[in-house]
């Protein structure tokens, strides 16, 4: 009975109303929207929880989108590029894929974009084992000088060598030097492959670079002798050339900016002949420049700097006395005395010269005197010839009997017995006068 009685009154209502919707909207061109329903408070507090749900999912999904915005925003170390990948490729156009140190930069985020970063720091390849002997754990530790040759040759399947172009062994070692180049660091990574992994790219180039010096050193040794590599070693400059053009043929973006040999030697067992060899060798060579050194030295006394024109001088004088020309031999005597006696001569030969003038001078002076005396005594002579040579023997007589001189007399036509000894009764005499002339000088 209450569904029956429910039902009906739902039914009542419903066509009053519908009625009365009716009539309103042909009696009214404009008419109001409907009232909103009343809701209940439950009804009204669900409500409004609804709406600030929305809210809030609208505020997270927009901070959603910014922080995905945000999160390909990335900066450049120093010591390093950037490269940037879109879908696999790298984006930007030619000459502008390189993104220097700095930033801030943006990228999609992933999967779209992908940013490498690749170092350009200088970096190292030693070449220590390729082409050397091998050496046990326990002389591992030993001067090359200090291992000795133990009779069982080279093992090519272990021991690395060169070989030269004079069909000799040698073996050395290297170190390479090498960087990506920054502006080329894109062509650096289409070479080795792309990798997030810097560390990978970097060993794939040092893997590029060691091969390229491999095959430069094998060359070079296989063009030059034994004695000229290991006496004026390798050239590095060159070495340098041969793997640099090999890296820009393969446009690998690599510059290789400097080579080194750190060691060269011979084979151990011949290691020890070779080395007196270079010991000769050297010795030869020292003994060259010490000659050279002390002709120059005797050279710059002789002469001082001028010893090269007088050299030259003295050359060309010789020359003409083989010549036997009187014209030539004159004319090559006077350009050396004129060199002799030029301002920037010193030396043995400028104190030869002076000495000589000094003598010259005292030699003319001295026969100048004797002229003048000669002039001075010749009318005396003239005037009574014996006369004059008695006072001359006079005056000769005084003068060798003047100082400490024993005299003796004896007459003319006599035979008289002389003593080569002085006599010892004289000396004595003279001594003991000696004595007192002091004695009294002190008192």
């Amino acid at each position: 009975m209450n569904a029956h009685d429910h039902d009906h009154a739902h039914g009542h209502d419903h066509g009053h109303d519908h009625g009365h919707d009716h009539a309103h909207d042909h009696g009214h061109a404009h008419a109001r929207p409907p009232a909103e329903p009343e809701f209940d408070p439950a009804g009204r507090s669900l409500a409004s929880a609804l709406q600030a749900s929305f809210t809030i999912l609208k505020l997270a999904m927009i901070a959603v989108l910014v922080l995905f915005a945000l999160s390909g925003a990335f900066n450049v170390k120093e010591g390093s590029v950037a490269i940037r990948l879109r879908f696999g490729r790298i984006a930007g156009e030619p000459g502008s894929e390189v993104l220097a140190p700095g930033g801030p930069y943006f990228a999609m985020p992933r999967p779209i974009d992908e940013v490498l970063f690749v170092p350009t720091s200088a970096r190292q390849v030693a070449l220590n084992d390729e082409f050397w002997f091998a050496v046990p754990e326990a002389d591992a530790a030993k001067k090359i000088d200090e291992l000795r040759y133990t009779g069982k040759g080279l093992a090519p399947e272990v021991d690395g060598s060169l070989l030269t172009g004079d069909r000799n062994i040698v073996h050395a070692k290297w170190t390479l030097t090498w960087r990506v180049r920054a502006s080329d660091a894109a062509l650096f990574v289409q070479c080795v492959g792309a990798s997030p992994d810097a560390a990978q790219m970097m060993h794939a180039g040092e893997s590029l670079v060691r091969t390229a010096a491999q095959r430069a050193v094998v060359h070079l040794a296989a063009e030059t002798g034994a004695d000229d590599l290991l006496l004026s070693g390798f050239s590095t400059a060159r070495v340098q050339g041969t793997v640099q053009d090999v890296l820009d043929r393969m446009r690998a973006g690599i510059d290789v900016t400097d080579v080194t040999q750190a060691e060269a030697t011979p084979p151990i067992a011949v290691r020890a002949a070779f080395k007196e060899v270079t010991n000769a060798q050297s010795e030869k060579a020292k003994s060259i420049e010490d000659a050279r050194r002390d002709a120059t030295r005797i050279l710059l006394d002789a002469a001082g700097t001028a010893h090269e024109g007088l050299d030259k001088a003295i050359e060309a004088y010789e020359a003409a006395r083989r010549a036997r020309d009187a014209e030539t031999v004159r004319a090559a005597e006077t350009a050396l005395f004129d060199r002799f006696a030029a301002p920037d001569v010193s030396g043995q030969a400028a104190q030869t010269l002076s000495n000589a003038r000094t003598y010259r001078t005292r030699s003319v002076s001295q026969l100048r005197a004797e002229a003048d005396e000669f002039q001075r005594q010749l009318p005396r002579y003239e005037e009574n010839p014996s006369l004059f040579r008695d006072l001359r023997l006079q005056e000769l007589y005084k003068e060798i009997l003047a100082g400490d001189v024993e005299k003796f007399y004896m007459p003319a036509g006599a035979s008289v017995y002389l003593e080569s000894n002085r006599d010892p009764r004289i000396r004595k005499e003279r001594e003991r006068q000696k004595y007192r002339a002091e004695t009294k000088k002190e008192e």
